[in-house]
């Protein structure tokens, strides 16, 4: 733990010294620039040490952190700060009214509330992430299982199963088979963008075990409630109602959710906030180093999900009609903003584009397996983002339904489900289905009347993406609608009658105590159990799925599996070396066990013909263990390496 400290330590200080240098006006603006310089200075030390340097160990880590707090000593030492006291706490841009009195004492009490709530929450979620397991199926079949592949491997490589994408024929097998197909055999970790998976790869290193992984998404979902309070006052929200809106996001059930599980979407709809938020701060600046940093976090917005490329591609057309009409204008030079547009452009492609090119490289597709197909124009993949994703994960009550009724019936919270990772038909919270997804349309009609250019841009820029977006109706995938909600509900508040936002305040209360108890629900309930147990056995086979139980007892092993989906917990803390063994024939696969060596084969008992080929070859492999959807077969000692 003392090197990741250390480690953190130093990325955290290179950047708080490159954002002392910048000449960022507002306090918000600094600590959003300290949070995007750290999360961009992460991804690229990590790619420089696992892909350039092939040595991504500890040492060189180590090493490299330190290079890039030395870079930033270096930048605060050329001409000294330029942004004053990034730690002092400022009012920031003001809204186009006040709080006055009686208003700021009220609001004052409900911040108070909701931060009792939030610190709840947030140790709970704590208590998660050191007493519980990963546990959720994406993390423990795509998310984390690359991380802890390269960690073993001191590289970033591609996973073995990359070989099953290619030359794959998906018309050739049914849509059963290739459901799958898609939901086994292959591992979307060879295709998808993987930034925020980094922040895992970050605390395994430094650390050499995954106590913290499921924190992941914690740095970019600070960064989000930052921008949250940004756009809030950007919108013309007083100081209070834009920190009520924070908190808020925060509290979000799906954000709340996400924050204890090493997915991504928390992650990227934060990202997207802070993208918006920082284009309107350049908007109004226009300066180098607004450009720098707007471009860092559209890039590590676009590294995080393959949604962010259509995303970034909107935010430069964006980017490029707001400079054109400045120019048109004369508020701009024509070198200076060609200068700040490179600049954006240049840093965008450093944190966002080496998954895309990486899967254009092997696949000659940078979102493959998602067949593009423009003006004649076509590049390879396996089929439509419908075909591919939305149809076994479309709930039967929304299959063949009008779009937009689907995304009121999530977004009103009027699903069925509970609230959890996969929820689909609810999840942004009764808060924003009651408050804030009604203040939008006031929100933006006051600012058409008044020509609020801030608040049209960040309206517009959200629709679109809600038009480019597959599946609006699942709220883990808009979560960046919920930002500019709030802050739409943050303006409204200010200008309620002080009664009734005493009625408002009641309400948000009530819901945030429901809403927050059943969405800690599932931490809540493990977490008596786990903390009765040894550190060796708060395993995701003693805690969830008993058929990994026996994980706990080896010691450090080899592992072969079969195309399977929860493969991260074979590598038991990381104490296992964990691989793919294939094959196409009995005879191929026994060679491939022989020749990789191992001391123990997992086979799904649902795919494949990897199980009755195990048990044709009693002369290598005994029967270990036998589970509800794994068997275990151990290898005959003196067999299984040469």
């Amino acid at each position: 733990m003392l090197w990741f400290l250390l480690g953190t330590l130093a990325l955290l200080t290179g950047s708080w010294l490159m954002a002392a240098r910048m000449a960022l006006k507002k306090t918000l603006d600094r600590w959003l620039a300290v949070g995007v310089l750290t999360m961009a200075g992460q991804v690229l030390i990590l790619l420089l040490a696992g892909q350039a340097l092939r040595h991504l160990n500890r040492g060189v880590v180590l090493l490299l952190a330190l290079g890039w707090a030395g870079l930033g000593l270096l930048i605060r030492n050329r001409q000294g700060s330029r942004s004053g006291e990034i730690f002092s706490f400022e009012s920031g841009a003001a809204g186009d009214i006040g709080e006055p009195g009686n208003a700021e004492i009220f609001s004052s009490s409900l911040i108070a509330v909701t931060g009792v709530i939030l610190a709840f929450s947030l140790a709970a979620l704590v208590l998660g992430w050191i007493y519980l397991p990963p546990f959720a199926w994406d993390e423990i079949w795509y998310h984390l299982t690359p991380m802890a592949a390269w960690f073993k491997q001191g590289a970033i490589t591609r996973l073995p199963e990359a070989l099953l994408w290619q030359h794959y024929d998906p018309t050739r097998v049914t849509s059963r088979k290739l459901a799958l197909d898609l939901s086994v055999a292959f591992n979307w970790a060879n295709v998808y963008p993987l930034n925020a998976e980094l922040n895992a790869l970050w605390i395994m290193v430094l650390t050499g075990n995954d106590l913290l992984v499921d924190a992941t998404q914690f740095p970019y979902v600070v960064i989000g409630a930052l921008a949250t309070f940004g756009l809030s006052r950007s919108g013309g929200a007083g100081r209070n109602a834009s920190i009520l809106a924070s908190m808020l996001f925060l509290l979000t059930p799906m954000v709340l959710i996400h924050l204890r599980v090493a997915y991504v979407d928390a992650a990227f709809g934060s990202m997207v906030a802070a993208a918006l938020y920082l284009f309107l701060r350049w908007q109004e600046e226009r300066n180098l180093e607004y450009a720098l940093i707007l471009g860092l976090a559209i890039g590590l917005m676009m590294g995080i999900k393959a949604t962010g490329i259509a995303f970034a591609g909107v935010f430069v057309l964006a980017i490029l009609a707001s400079g054109f009409w400045q120019y048109r204008q004369g508020v701009s030079g024509n070198r200076a903003l060609w200068l700040q547009i490179t600049v954006i452009l240049l840093s965008l492609m450093a944190t966002g584009t080496f998954w895309y090119l990486r899967t254009w490289w092997f696949y000659g597709n940078p979102v493959y397996p998602v067949e593009i197909q423009v003006l004649g124009w076509k590049l390879p993949g396996m089929g439509s983002v419908s075909r591919l994703f939305m149809a076994a994960n479309t709930p039967e009550a929304y299959r063949g339904r009008n779009i937009i009724l689907n995304i009121l019936t999530s977004w009103l919270e009027l699903g069925n489900e509970s609230y959890n990772y996969y929820s689909r038909t609810r999840g942004l919270g009764p808060a924003w289905a009651a408050l804030a997804l009604p203040a939008i349309l006031p929100f933006a009609f006051s600012a058409w009347r008044r020509r609020r250019a801030p608040v049209l841009w960040m309206v517009g820029l959200t629709l679109i993406f809600l038009i480019l977006q597959p599946a609006a109706w699942w709220p883990r995938y808009v979560l960046y609608v919920v930002p500019v909600g709030l802050a739409a509900m943050a303006w409204v508040y200010d200008r309620l009658d002080p009664r009734l936002k005493m009625a408002v305040a009641g309400i948000m209360i009530l819901n945030l105590v429901v809403a927050t108890g059943l969405t800690l629900v599932e931490t809540l309930d493990k977490l008596p159990a786990a903390m009765r147990l040894d550190p060796a056995h708060r395993t995701f086979g003693e805690l969830y799925f008993s058929d990994y139980a026996w994980v706990d007892q080896l010691p450090p092993s080899r592992i072969g599996y079969t195309p399977m989906a929860w493969i991260y917990p074979l590598y038991g803390g990381l104490r296992n070396q964990v691989e793919l063994v294939d094959g196409t024939t009995a005879e191929s696969w026994r060679e491939a066990i022989i020749c990789q060596g191992l001391d123990f084969v997992v086979t799904n008992t649902q795919y494949g013909d990897y199980d009755r080929w195990a048990l044709s070859l009693p002369d290598l492999l005994t029967p270990y263990r036998k589970g509800e959807m794994i068997n275990v077969y151990r290898v005959r000692p003196g067999r299984g390496r040469q």
